[in-house]
């Protein structure tokens, strides 16, 4: 693969997985810190399709797609990688634009294919499927997917933080404060967690406890330079001191 492709293979990643922190993002797609899953940009990973030119040449249009925001037409042109060759990182770039769109039940399907046909037992695709199944309302699944996800990289803390949100979603509230704890403890840098635990704790009746989060996680989305997530959290901080 050219060293072109492979630039442009890194801002396609980047564009979807650094969308956002929360489910009602645009994306919803955060890419976990240190994510060690194998990618087509890595330079100890053979280039895609080596010995098929055709389904090669239309994974990179659809990456030029992505790029260009043309997402129906990225969708079209790595369908015809697939009818070329079947590869389980067409089927994840694939299910991220479905995803992107809110088209989830595709973007499932997508995930579960990619997952078949990966040589590892992949975190980050069992991540994304997770959150796709939360925004259809499965939770059952989705805890299942993130529960997978920690088994696998544990350290990151976004899978915690995601499975303790779901937690909080049906209820179970000490599951959700365990997870949010557990999250911090594995990365102390994990901002979602902060906000997440926030709103728990604003949930509880504790205040004091959530306003405590929420600066601390706008601290560290100003640091990470996610400014739009740090006047989010900031404007929770407003309508909680109004409500006061």
């Amino acid at each position: 693969m050219s060293l072109r492709r492979q630039i442009l293979l890194v801002f396609s990643v980047l564009w979807f997985t650094l969308g956002g922190w929360g489910m009602v993002s645009a994306t919803a797609i955060a890419a976990p810190s240190g994510h060690a899953h194998h990618s087509p940009a890595d330079p100890t990973v053979p280039a895609v399709f080596a010995f098929n030119e055709e389904a090669e040449r239309w994974f990179n249009q659809g990456l030029d797609r992505v790029y260009l925001k043309d997402y129906e037409g990225a969708i079209d042109a790595f369908s015809k990688s697939l009818s070329a060759a079947s590869d389980y990182r067409v089927y994840l770039e694939r299910g991220k634009v479905y995803a992107h769109l809110g088209r989830w039940t595709q973007a499932i399907t997508d995930y579960t294919q990619a997952l078949s046909l990966s040589a590892v037992d992949d975190f980050y695709v069992h991540f994304l499927r997770g959150q796709a199944w939360e925004a259809v309302g499965d939770f059952k699944s989705a805890i299942a997917d993130y529960t997978e996800s920690i088994r696998i990289y544990p350290s990151d803390g976004l899978g915690y933080t995601r499975r303790g949100a779901v937690y909080a979603k049906t209820g179970q509230l000490l599951l959700a404060h365990r997870d949010f704890k557990a999250a911090i403890e594995q990365n102390a840098g994990r901002s979602e967690a902060y906000v997440e635990r926030g709103n728990l704790r604003l949930m509880l009746g504790n205040a004091a406890g959530a306003l405590a989060d929420y600066r601390i996680a706008i601290k560290l989305f100003t640091a990470s330079g996610h400014t739009e997530d740090a006047q989010a959290v900031q404007q929770k901080i407003e309508q909680l001191q109004l409500g006061a």
